[in-house]
């Protein structure tokens, strides 16, 4: 028994000093936290009690052979006594204060029942043995006698919970490792946590830690692969699922799902190389899959239905939007989607009654909507208000009514709206109507805004006023050009007079 005592002791065994220098033997010193212990005296008869020699009547109940006799000649202990358990040849109480405590705080019929922090109490110790092992010990550990292994530690290991009982020993459940090592979900203290598969953690308290992806508690259930949780999260972003689809939430949460759950907000994507993912129906980053084939949302979409297969080697299929988050649903004549804050010209924004969905409906052909709406035949541009569909536009060859309700045949150049007649009701900016002659003149070319038979009348009539003023004229420039001044020049009703020298005065 004292070869087995010496062999453990001489794994930590240091050169005695000081006060331990002369009781104890050379070599035979171990320490205990800040605290050198003796671990075999030089005098028979003294042995170590709490790391101290003390002769065999102090030692009394605390210290016995290994049989459980009392010490005579011995320089070590056997077996402890209650409260006390054996370490490296002595007896160790746990009271605070004492070396022992620093590797146990329990102590019962001589072995101890409780390890320090750091320390595990080895599971079904004997008496005659050591019954503590430090966490990190992945080496010696402890044999109970009769078992065909030891209880040891995990190398790197701070702290840990004691293993099972078992005949063939067992190795202690590490809780946190030291310094800068990762605790793995296989009980063991490593450099860094396996790529991909698994996530670390850090906290105070249990220090850095590696968990499954998978891990029902602090992973994602049914994840294959992961990131490490981001800022103020605390599980980890799921990559790809084992069975199931990837579903990301909008603030980024990851979860693993059945097929059924990527529904309406979301549409399916089967990726056999990076897993199976549901889309969420807005998300125009997408994921591509066999390397060029790339699936997207739509900006803005709420609800939408998967994109068909692409069958070439490379391309971009959007989904079919069916729902918008914000604004309206507008679907063009192939069939693509988007949602849009204001509906493009030939189409009016409208909001149903009854689900509430808005959508942009051609002004010519609108779907089945509620309330109901009839659509304008030709039209291209319109309004809708008030439950009011108003075209203002029509195609080419064709004018809207005033009313707005029909697009008509019409060909009057600048006429803006125009009669089932084909009578101009309204001419365009600029122009101006002339109701009957049916015809817009531009409003550049008659700015006072008579009609045309006025403006021929008014021309008329500056025509002879104009050729009047002429003749008359001519008239008086003879008259006057004649060198008799007393004579009269009469012509018609008009008399020339003449009032000396200085005035001539025509009269009628």
């Amino acid at each position: 028994m004292l070869a087995i005592y010496l062999a453990v002791g001489a794994l930590a065994a240091v050169t005695c000093t000081g006060d331990q220098l002369t009781p104890c033997n050379t070599d035979q010193c171990e320490t205990l936290g800040t605290t050198q212990i003796c671990i075999q005296c030089k005098e028979e008869g003294k042995v170590p009690i709490d790391g101290v020699c003390v002769d065999k009547a102090v030692a009394g109940d605390k210290c016995k052979t290994a049989n459980g006799a009392a010490i005579t000649t011995e320089k070590v202990c056997g077996q402890c006594g209650s409260g006390y358990f054996l370490h490296s040849g002595g007896c160790y109480s746990t009271d605070a204060g004492k070396p022992g405590r620093t590797l146990c705080t329990t102590a019962g019929e001589g072995v101890c029942t409780q390890g320090a922090e750091g320390y595990f109490a080895v599971p079904g110790a004997a008496k005659t043995g050591e019954s503590v092992v430090k966490c990190d010990d992945s080496t010696t550990g402890v044999t109970v006698s009769g078992n065909s292994g030891p209880y040891k530690g995990v190398q790197n290991c701070a702290t840990c919970n004691a293993p099972a009982i078992s005949s063939s020993g067992g190795t202690a459940i590490c809780t946190k490792c030291a310094q800068s090592n990762y605790l793995t979900t296989n009980n063991a203290c490593t450099a860094d946590c396996e790529a991909n598969t698994h996530f670390s953690t850090e906290t105070p308290e249990s220090g850095k830690k590696c968990f499954a992806c998978g891990d029902t508690t602090n992973g994602v259930i049914g994840c294959e692969k992961c990131t490490a949780p981001g800022d103020g999260k605390t599980n980890p972003t799921c990559t790809k699922c084992t069975d199931k689809y990837l579903k990301t939430a909008a603030d980024g949460t990851t979860t693993c799902v059945a097929k059924g759950a990527c529904k309406d907000d979301y549409f399916t994507v089967d990726d056999s190389t990076n897993g199976r993912k549901c889309i969420s129906c807005g998300d125009t980053t997408g994921v591509t899959v066999d390397i060029d084939k790339k699936y997207v949302g739509v900006d803005g979409c709420a609800k939408c239905t998967a994109p068909d297969a692409i069958t070439d080697t490379t391309g971009t299929k959007a989904a079919t939007c069916t729902e918008c988050a914000a604004g309206f649903l507008h679907t063009l004549t192939g069939g693509a989607t988007s949602c849009v804050e204001t509906c493009p010209k030939g189409y009016f924004g409208h909001t149903a009654s009854d689900t509430k969905k808005k959508t942009c409906q051609s002004c010519a052909t609108p779907e089945s909507l509620t309330p109901p709406v009839t659509g304008i035949e030709g039209c291209t541009s319109c309004t809708y208000t008030s439950s009011i569909l108003k075209c203002t536009a029509c195609g080419e060859g064709k004018k809207p009514n005033k009313e707005g309700t029909r697009c008509f045949d019409c060909s009057i150049s600048g006429c803006a709206y125009c009669s089932g007649t084909g009578k101009c009701e309204e001419c365009a900016s600029g122009y101006t109507l002339d109701s009957q002659a049916n015809t817009c003149a531009s409003s550049s070319a008659n700015k006072s805004g008579l009609s045309t038979g006025a403006i021929a009348g008014i021309s008329v009539a500056a025509v002879v006023v104009v050729g009047g003023l002429v003749g008359f004229l001519c008239w008086w420039v003879v008259c006057r050009g004649m060198h008799d001044l007393g004579s009269r020049c009469r012509a018609g009703v008009g008399v020339v007079e003449e009032r000396g020298s200085s005035a001539v005065r025509l009269m009628y």
